[in-house]
């Protein structure tokens, strides 16, 4: 469905909307308002709700924040399906750009100080990693942090935040002109009918896999797939390989943690699925972006 120019209801994450939890609940807020903005308005759910649904209900304490993956599966479950995020580590910023001005709405991971030194703080002082929802209306962005609000930004001072953003504890930096962004499917999708008549996927970019080191094969996941859920996983070797691919989703996986794959569509895989009638994918930390 498409949404252009959508804007959700605000989330304020230290009030009932974040809950008990309000204070790591950034992430979760944000999610709320990007997955009513997904639906164009017909499901809304909080961030005290997300939370809750959540593989992690009470925060831990080395880690307290939701990661984006966690209120991907979150909203999946909470709509039975029908909000399904499309999350990306160090997305390209151009291709954010272009899907927001688009009319995609995004959870977007940032470096809070850099809105405050660029005057964007709005009375409140935290400078941390932080979580926000940005959106575009005739290419000018916006965002709406769920500390303060709904205010304007430049393209600029997003991309700054999102590229010095820390993506763990040992000071890895996403990197400026990179962003860890969980986008709305609204306006752009990235599943097509096939040419049979069936349900096809739309190529998302490129899969690679290779020896490091010092190896001669490297080891892999291929799971089988039916619809949104693994049902078998086999180990392969290969000396190295590239292929085409869809847009990275979440399958449920019986008994272990949901799985972010993309679904492999040509080259030698692509044909043994064929053959076999089924469907192969792979893990998308093996994915590099068109």
């Amino acid at each position: 469905m498409a949404c252009n120019g959508f804007h959700p209801h605000h989330q304020n994450q230290l009030g009932s909307d974040g809950g008990v939890h309000g204070g790591v609940n950034c992430t979760a807020c944000a999610a709320g308002m990007v997955g009513e903005a997904d639906s164009c308005g017909s499901l809304r759910f909080t961030g005290a709700q997300i939370r809750a649904a959540s593989d992690e209900p009470n925060p831990d304490p080395k880690s307290p924040g939701l990661n984006l993956r966690q209120v991907e599966a979150a909203l999946l479950k909470l709509s039975n399906g029908r909000i399904d995020l499309d999350t990306r580590k160090r997305y390209p910023f151009e291709k954010l750009r272009a899907r927001i001005s688009g009319g995609s709405v995004a959870i977007l991971q940032v470096k809070r100080g850099v809105f405050i030194d660029a005057g964007e703080g709005h009375h409140n002082k935290f400078r941390g990693g932080h979580a926000i929802t940005i959106g575009a209306d005739n290419g000018n962005p916006w965002i709406d942090d769920p500390l303060t609000g709904r205010f304007p930004t430049t393209w600029e001072t997003l991309r700054q935040a999102a590229g010095r953003l820390e993506l763990d504890n040992h000071g890895s930096i996403c990197g400026v002109g990179k962003a860890y962004v969980s986008f709305s499917r609204d306006i752009t999708t990235d599943v097509a009918p096939s040419a049979n008549g069936g349900s096809g996927h739309q190529a998302g970019g490129r899969v690679s896999i290779g020896p490091g080191a010092g190896e001669e094969k490297r080891r892999f996941g291929l799971y089988t797939v039916v619809g949104r859920t693994v049902v078998g996983v086999q180990v392969r070797r290969t000396g190295g390989f590239s292929a085409t691919c869809s847009a990275p989703r979440l399958y449920t996986w019986p008994g272990h943690s949901s799985q972010s794959l993309v679904v492999v569509l040509d080259r030698f895989l692509a044909d043994q699925a064929h053959a076999q009638g089924v469907t192969f994918a792979i893990r998308s930390s093996h994915m590099t972006e068109n």
